[in-house]
This record gives structure tokens, sequence and C-alpha cells, in this order.
């Protein structure tokens, strides 16, 4: 008994003592603080002497591959409010971190906040995921950005040498879900969906859109300033910002939007833009100047091309519900289209019809030629009439695309009796695109 109450191992290989019956003090030595004072790691074991004992080698070696870590009690709700404001802040865009916060805050703080970082175990981190899909409310999607989320937080703890591991990497994922894919529109649906939008306030916008293939949230942040209307040239140099949180949790000052520069450095980019949209947006602007007098000191001075009656940005969702889909259903035309399909719907008629030599594509591109639909009701001579004008209007697609591809027509025709896709290579060899670029350069006479 007595030799089981004395210190069994050397400083260099820790130590064990037993305290009380079935309760052992494991002891490590990990060097000393600037001021000359030991440190040591400190546990006390609930078991027998063998347990006590492969403790003490499991903490001897991982202090020999470099990797142990001495625990510090810091939760994980303590350790995201941390990695938050330290890592996540600084290189996130705006709306990123925020929903970086909102994943953290609604599906992992309350399930996994109150736990020790350093005895989160890879289960905990699986059965959060399993019960939240159980429950019928959070999509698969959700689930993985939720990972990443976490997984990106626990790497940077093992950086920080919180932790020895990411209990992340060893969790399953549910299987991937395939991604809607944004559609474009051909021809003759843009041309409906802008007949339809004729003499609304948004009329611009959306040929704005459609003839420049910019992205939402570059259009929406567009001020004229970035516009030269004498040349004809639109430069972009900033995309607005929308914040997640809700009115009543804003700061004081706080507005619900901001403006920041694009992601990537190619986004930065000047656009040409044709003598008919240059006239469109010379009378929008006339427009927007009456409306501003109109208002007087109510109207915010932002100098946004497309703002509402008091000068603010427009939300591009509420864009979408109280203006894209009332079009769409008022021109006959599939509701999945979205603010982004006008920028798809730029680069398919621009590949349709562009001069030879100049069409390219990145090679992850995918490419759809898409046949002309609709859906009409009414008496059966309206019907035959719409029958007959898709018709001719898929002869002359067939047409065209015979012109540009140099394809026999037996093969067009088939080839657009249905929607079809493509990879770069394959629209390639179809001739709808002449080159495929590997490498960022520009074919020769650009």
């Amino acid at each position: 008994m007595a030799e089981e109450t004395k210190k069994v191992n050397t400083r260099r290989t820790g130590s064990i003592t037993k305290v009380d019956e079935g309760r052992w003090l494991v002891q490590v030595f990990l060097g000393r603080d600037q001021d000359g004072k030991q440190k040591r790691h400190k546990k006390t074991i609930h078991g027998t002497k063998k347990e006590a004992q492969l403790y003490l080698n499991g903490v001897l070696r991982e202090q020999d591959m470099g990797r142990f870590v001495q625990p510090t009690g810091m939760t994980l709700n303590n350790f995201l409010d941390m990695w938050l404001e330290t890592a996540a802040r600084p290189k996130l865009a705006t709306r990123t971190f925020e929903d970086y916060q909102e994943l953290l805050n609604r599906y992992a703080r309350r399930a996994l906040g109150h736990l020790a970082l350093d005895r989160i175990q890879p289960m905990h981190i699986q059965n959060l995921y399993s019960k939240l899909l159980q429950e019928r409310t959070t999509m698969v999607a959700t689930v993985r950005k939720l990972h990443v989320v976490i997984s990106s937080a626990l790497k940077q703890a093992v950086r920080w040498r919180k932790i020895n591991y990411n209990p992340a990497h060893d969790v399953e994922l549910p299987r991937q879900q395939k991604r809607r894919k944004v559609k474009a529109m051909t021809a003759e649906q843009a041309g409906r969906f802008l007949a339809a939008a004729a003499g609304t306030k948004m009329e611009t916008l959306f040929h704005f859109a459609f003839m420049t293939g910019m992205r939402p949230e570059e259009y929406l942040g567009l001020s004229w300033a970035d516009v030269d209307l004498a040349v004809g040239v639109v430069r972009i140099e900033r995309v607005l910002v929308r914040s997640r949180r809700r009115v009543e949790l804003r700061e004081d000052g706080d507005r619900g939007w901001s403006l920041a520069r694009p992601k990537t450095a190619t986004s930065i980019r000047s656009i040409a833009i044709p003598p008919s949209l240059v006239a469109r947006l010379q009378e929008h602007k006339a427009k927007q100047d009456d409306e501003r007098t109109a208002a007087g000191d109510a109207y915010a001075i932002h100098d946004f091309v497309f703002a509402d009656q008091l000068g603010e940005p427009l939300n591009g969702g509420n864009l979408l519900r109280r203006h894209v889909k009332p079009l769409l259903k008022k021109a006959g035309l599939p509701h999945q289209f979205n603010l982004y399909s006008a920028r798809h719907t730029c680069a398919t008629l621009l590949l349709a019809a562009g001069e030879k030599g100049l069409r390219i594509a990145l090679p992850n591109s995918r490419v759809m030629v898409h046949q002309p639909s609709g859906g009409f009701r009414g008496p059966a001579s309206d019907i035959e009439r719409h029958a007959e004008d898709i018709l001719y209007t898929k002869r002359r697609l067939n047409e065209i695309y015979v012109k540009h591809t140099g394809q026999p027509l037996e093969r067009v025709e088939k080839t657009l009796d249905r929607d079809h896709f493509m990879t770069a290579q394959e629209a390639q060899a179809f001739g709808i695109v002449d080159r495929v670029y590997e490498k960022r350069e520009l074919p020769e006479g650009a």
C-alpha cells in the first residue's frame, strides 16, 4: 500500500499519486515560466491506477510529438466569440461574416456552446447534424454550410494550440444535394420579359441587366459617378452588400446596407454600353432628378443609378418579389427565372451572336441551348396562334445556330429538340465556342 501512495515516476516521465480510493492525481512537468516557476499539467483520474497510467502515457506521447495542449477550461462559446472577432471578421466580407454569426447562433451555440473546447468529440458534432436533419427544419445545404464554419473555427483552435486536433475532421457529412442551376432565357423569352416590363418603373433597370450581364449586387450598387454617358462606358468598382441583421437588432447608424469592393480583382472592370442603353439611362436620370426635386430634403444623396423614390438603394429581394415574379407571370414565362437569369442570358446571347474567333469560355463553364417554350390559356384559336409563333421562333433559332456553328440543320434540330447541356469542350466541338482558355489571355483581335 505504501508503494502505491508514493510517486512512482520521475519528473521526466510524469508522476501518479493516489489521492483516495479510486482517485489518482496525474502530474506532468511542462517546463518553467519566465519567472522560473515550474509549470505542471494536473489531472485527477477516477478509476484504476492502470487507467491513470494510460492517461499519463497519452499525455507524454503528445508532449514528445509537440502536440500536447494544456486544457484551459474555455467553452466553445467563449472560443467562438474570440475567433469571430480576431480571425473571422478581419478577412470576411460583411455579409459572409453575418452569415457565419447567424449559422452559429441558430444551430451550434445552444447545442454545443456550453461544452469545454478541449472536450468536444466528433460524436458531439455528428449528433448535432443528425438532429438538425431529423427535425426536417434544416436543409442538407445548411448543415454543410454550418460544418464549414465549425470546422474553420476548430482548425484555428488547433493553430492557436487550444486543442490538439480538429474533431470536425472525423464527422460524416450528409450527401450534397444537386444545386439548382440558374436558368438563362432565350432571345425570344428575354424579349417577352422586356415587353412586359415596358412602361414600368424598373424598365431601364431590366434592360441594363440584360445588356450588360452585370451581377445584381453590381448594378444595385452602381453610382452615376461610375457611368460615363458621353463615352458609353460603365465602371464596376463596388457592390451593394445587404445586412442580414433584423431591423430591431441593428446598432445606431446601421443603415442595413453598405458598399464594398468586389470579392475578386477581375470583377473590377469596365463595360461598354450601346447607344440605345445610353439613351435609356439619360431618360432615367432625368426622371430621377425630378423625383429628387419633388422629395426635397427627404431625398438621400447616395447617387445610386437605381434607387427608390427617396434615393435609397433598391433591395434585391423586394425587386425579385415585387417586380420580377409578376412580370414573369405576365409574360407567361417559368417562375424559376431570377435576378441572375439576366446575367446568364446576356452570356448566352453573346455566344449565340458572337463574332467567330472571339467566343471564349472558361474550362469549367456549362453551356445550355434552350428550345422556345410557353404556356397559354384561352380560346383554342389563341392557343393555336401562340403555338404557331413558338414554332416560327424555333425555326429562326435553328437557322441562327446553323449560321453561327456551321452544323447541319438536322443536327441542330436534334440538339435543340429539348434543353441540352454541354461542357465548355463540347460547346467548342459543336461550334458555339471558339476557344476554351485554361489561363487568362485574350484572343487575337480582341
